[in-house]
């Protein structure tokens, strides 16, 4: 579960890890889980840092993003999820990103082959 947070400008921001990170941009999951209402208004922006750890691809530099927010919902279980879409973010890590991409797509097709 992920924690909106307001910063001291009034901009919403949020922390990723590098998988949620390249999973957002690269659009397989654009959604984000959070326990409470993000009560972000309409037209708001949400501002994703990277918290980068120790063995991480990703280099730690990359500034925060801002993503536009698609829509938002509640599960029946009270959760609610946000579907994001990055707007401005580093070309050079797309990049990576693209070929991640690429490679996902010839390691499935590796494992439908031999299963």
């Amino acid at each position: 579960m992920k924690k909106v947070n307001i910063d001291e400008d009034g901009a919403y921001s949020l922390k990723l890890n590098q998988d949620e990170i390249i999973l957002l941009v690269s659009g397989y999951i654009p959604y984000i889980v959070c326990e409470k209402d993000p009560e972000i208004p309409e037209g708001e922006f949400l501002w994703i840092h990277y918290a980068p750890a120790e063995n991480d691809i990703i280099p730690p530099i990359i500034d925060p993003f801002p993503c536009q927010i698609l829509s938002c919902g509640v599960f029946a279980n009270r959760l609610h999820f946000l579907t994001l879409s990055p707007i401005e973010f580093n070309l050079d890590f797309f990049d990576l990103i693209e070929e991640f991409r690429d490679n996902m797509k010839k390691s499935d097709k590796s494992v439908r082959f031999t299963l």
